[in-house]
């Protein structure tokens, strides 16, 4: 009777362990979405699909899958999660999400991930600031959970060439900052508008947005 007892024991403390495991990984259904050209390469405006994007949200975090073509062989993009969170008006959850060198089929396949407690990139604000009218030192949130069920963008943005960086270490900082680029693309910053940034921007060319 007692090693009926012990095995009905380990057999519920079993199931309630697995319950648990599930509950913390749980994930909703995949959302898709279109990624759509902003500008053309004058800097026009547009809408042109580009690709497609899918996003899944879980209890932790999330984590997207964006596929883009139409990009410029040879080009530095970086992709970004961007959450513009309803319960932060001013600040915003934004993120490095990865970066390729593109190859000559001007195709990119970025696998993102994003947990909540992640920090946003510093500095963001204090460089838009000037044009948007958010307070100079406004901090950025974290990612937090609250961020889950928000609008979420997954922006790529254009870089210049590899070939024209001068070295490994220049390269490595056009894939993994927002601010540096190829000069002639990326934009100087340091016009009136922009006042005390003086730092170059590189355009948003391409964004998927998932509606909560």
């Amino acid at each position: 009777m007692r090693k009926i007892v012990t095995i009905i024991a380990a057999v519920l403390a079993l199931a309630m362990l697995t319950a648990s495991v599930a509950v913390a990984g749980s994930e909703r259904g995949a959302e898709k979405q279109d990624v759509v050209q902003d500008f053309d390469g004058n800097g026009n405006p547009t809408a042109v699909t580009v690709g497609k994007a899918q996003l899944i949200r879980r209890a932790d975090g999330i984590k997207a899958t964006a596929d883009v073509s139409g990009l410029t062989p040879g080009g530095v993009y970086t992709f970004w999660w961007v959450i513009p969170s309803a319960t932060h008006p001013v600040d915003s959850f934004v993120a490095l999400g990865g970066s390729k060198i593109v190859g000559q089929n001007g195709k990119a396949t970025a696998r993102m991930t994003a947990n909540v407690g992640d920090p946003s990139i510093e500095g963001f604000f204090d460089h838009l600031a000037p044009l948007n009218a958010f307070p100079i030192g406004s901090a950025l949130a974290d990612f937090d959970a609250g961020m889950l069920d928000d609008t979420i963008r997954v922006e790529v943005a254009y870089h210049g060439q590899a070939d024209q960086a001068a070295d490994a270490e220049e390269l490595a900082l056009w894939k993994s900052d927002f601010w540096t680029g190829q000069t002639g693309v990326c934009a100087d910053l340091s016009v009136p508008t922009f006042a005390n940034t003086g730092q170059p921007f590189c355009p948003v060319t391409h964004a998927a947005v998932f509606a909560p």
